[in-house]
């Protein structure tokens, strides 16, 4: 890890993770990313995926094959393939269906947020967060607007130990679809999935923008943020159609992303 004051030594390390799902439509802006950042920074890319051929999720209307998951996909991310099976988290899935279902889908989103969040568990085991400078850490299925980022100024709002994300999202949470942090601050939320039964203890449904938030707070993590449009592509190539708005009909939800991006710009 060098001295982070110093852009051109500084090292990035980019965590991409899901399914393998949109990649036709996503893979370039993300390679455009990782180009831009590699133009100052030392950058290694690992992809971790959930290993299945099939997705059967009907609340997205996605029922199908997958695509076959390019062989250098990523400028050549070193893949990391993950079998999808819950074996070491069914107590907590249990007890997730304990619970209201949010997306009233047979708790099918819940144990899809358990394997998402399993392949994060997974990224902070085997990845050694500490020689890195700077974390990046997003699905493999958003799609970026514009991908030419602001990073040395969200490099510099990280080093304090905030963690930054999109202001759009944030859906009574904090958008969880992709975040920037120093090593410290992404080790703990790379391990979030250890926090949801207690996070259950205070609420009576979880979504992974709440989960995050409950994380943030509990660990005292500062939030900055900034517009980035970003959408979620379904795996037949659908643009899922976001709302890039901020949710100014929940004030306290519209406090903290003023002060989000407060926090990012001044």
């Amino acid at each position: 890890m060098s001295d982070s004051s110093d852009s051109s030594d500084s090292s990035v390390c980019f965590i991409i993770y899901g399914i393998g799902r949109g990649l036709q439509l996503t893979e370039g802006p993300i390679n455009q990313m990782i180009s831009s950042v590699s133009e100052e920074h030392q950058v290694k890319v690992y992809y971790y995926i959930n290993n299945q051929s099939h997705i059967d999720n009907e609340r997205t209307k996605e029922i199908g094959v997958l695509p076959k998951i390019p062989k250098n996909v990523f400028l050549g991310a070193e893949k990391v393939l993950i079998s999808p099976e819950l074996k070491s988290y069914k107590s907590v899935l249990n007890t997730m269906k304990q619970y209201k279902d949010a997306h009233n889908d047979s708790y099918k989103s819940y144990h899809n947020l358990l394997l998402q969040l399993r392949l994060l568990k997974f990224a902070s085991a085997e990845i050694n967060l500490v020689s890195f400078d700077y974390i990046v850490c997003l699905r493999d299925d958003i799609l970026f607007e514009n991908p030419q980022l602001y990073w040395k100024k969200i490099f510099k709002a990280v080093d304090n130990n905030n963690l930054f994300t999109t202001f759009y999202g944030w859906n009574n949470g904090i958008s969880d679809r992709f975040f920037i942090s120093n090593p410290t601050v992404a080790m703990i939320i790379l391990n979030r999935i250890e926090k949801i039964q207690e996070f259950l203890e205070s609420y009576d449904y979880i979504t992974g923008e709440q989960l995050l938030f409950y994380i943030t707070r509990k660990f005292k993590i500062s939030i900055a943020s900034s517009r980035i449009k970003i959408s979620r592509v379904r795996f037949d190539g659908r643009v899922y159609n976001e709302r890039h708005i901020i949710a100014f009909w929940r004030p306290s939800e519209f406090l903290r992303v003023l002060k989000s991006i407060f926090k990012f710009y001044f």
